[in-house]
């Protein structure tokens, strides 16, 4: 081992020389050629680099290569070694195919949450759907300090909803019957806000938004509805401000469907044909609610909107771009001003609340739980489908 480190040139060409027992393996020809050529640092970076790609790739492979490296390896240099070596090379084969299955594993383990709501990056990706804590009344209770005021108002705000209608109208028949159950005290009617991103990916997107009409002609509450990014692109795509084609890829393919248009063949010209039929698919009713959805919604101490605010730009300067898509910028951050942002978008396990956020999108199309936040001036609660 001392002769590799003082000479390990000399010591390469010996075993590329077949001078040293074992040195004749087939995989020192190329080992000691690169080494010779290139600097014994660069072969090491190879071959290491070989190795670590096929345990990420395929382990029963990267285990022959490892036992074949370690059989013409053993005769060399770490003859003098050989415990200590045989300790590392053991460790490396249990652990690294453990590791690839692990991961493996919790990737396949994933909800299907798809990452397509471009531009912004991916959500942190959920690993298991988990039911809400919950007290002895049955409400799910939020780990949030203070009370956010309402105005007097009895709330409850509605996580995003793609296209499921069946999980919407169980959901309002709960909000119905917590109404109920706490009659009187509050200014106005009940309101409930709908946090955005109705349509798209499940399957009753127009049957979604025919329910929210109903629901706005309904004398016993008040309904408000902020605009999220997957309306924002299906109007896009009406005014022929897209293509539509990236709409499609994360998600429109249901909605046209749910107005009975097919899905378009590929390019332009397919897509184009699609944008006719669903003009002329859509309900007058549906076209005029979708251009009049508000950009957020505040009400005392509270904020809703669909995707987050960018921290640091007062409320009337926020782009409409980071209303709609942002991410880790307003994740990352607290929000200033005593204030609850309650927000969708970003599809988590639960509901959580931190730092002046909330938010109640559970990845209702995928999981089957659609959550709703009730605020009433006290401590907020949950409701979830169930």
């Amino acid at each position: 081992m001392l002769e590799f480190l003082h000479d390990p040139r000399g010591l390469i060409a010996g075993i590329g020389a077949g001078q040293i027992e074992k040195g004749r393996g087939f995989i020192w020809w190329p080992f000691t050629k690169v080494a010779i050529e290139y600097g014994l640092v660069t072969a090491i970076l190879f071959y290491g680099f070989v190795i670590y790609t096929l345990f990420r790739r395929a382990p029963d492979r990267a285990i022959a290569f490892v036992l074949l490296v370690w059989y013409s390896f053993e005769g060399t240099l770490l003859t003098a070694h050989n415990a200590l070596s045989l300790v590392l090379f053991g460790t490396l084969l249990r652990i690294a195919p453990d590791d690839v299955l692990r991961r493996r594993a919790k990737k396949a383990a994933t909800p299907a949450f798809p990452a397509g709501d471009a531009p912004a990056r991916a959500p942190r990706e959920p690993t298991r759907v988990q039911e809400p804590q919950v007290d002895a009344t049955g409400d799910a209770l939020l780990d949030l300090h203070g009370t956010p005021d309402t105005d007097g108002r009895l709330v409850y705000a509605i996580g995003d909803l793609h296209g499921r209608v069946d999980l919407f109208d169980r959901l309002v028949a709960q909000i119905r019957a917590d109404i109920a159950a706490h009659p009187g005290g509050y200014t106005g009617k009940p309101l409930i806000v709908l946090l955005g991103d109705y349509i798209d990916r499940g399957p009753a997107s127009a049957q979604v938004i025919d329910r929210i009409l109903e629901l706005e002609h309904d004398d016993t509450i008040e309904v408000r509805s902020v605009l999220g990014n997957h309306e924002d692109a299906m109007v896009a795509f009406l005014d022929e401000r897209s293509s539509g084609q990236s709409w499609g890829r994360y998600g429109g393919l249901t909605t046209l469907a749910s107005y009975g248009v097919p899905a378009p063949e590929d390019g332009a010209e397919g897509w184009a044909a699609a944008r006719e039929r669903l003009r002329a698919a859509v309900p007058p009713a549906h076209d005029a609610w979708l251009r009049r959805l508000e950009h957020y919604i505040v009400l005392g101490g509270l904020i809703f909107v669909h995707a987050g605010l960018r921290p640091g730009v007062p409320l009337a300067k926020q782009r409409l771009k980071d209303i709609l898509y942002i991410r880790e910028e307003f994740l990352d951050a607290p929000v200033d001003g005593g204030l609850l942002v309650v927000h969708g978008h970003t599809p988590r396990d639960e509901p959580y609340g931190a730092r002046g956020r909330m938010c109640v999108d559970t990845g209702a199309y995928a999981t089957g739980v659609l959550t709703a936040a009730r605020f009433d001036g006290g401590r907020p609660r949950l409701i979830a489908t169930r």
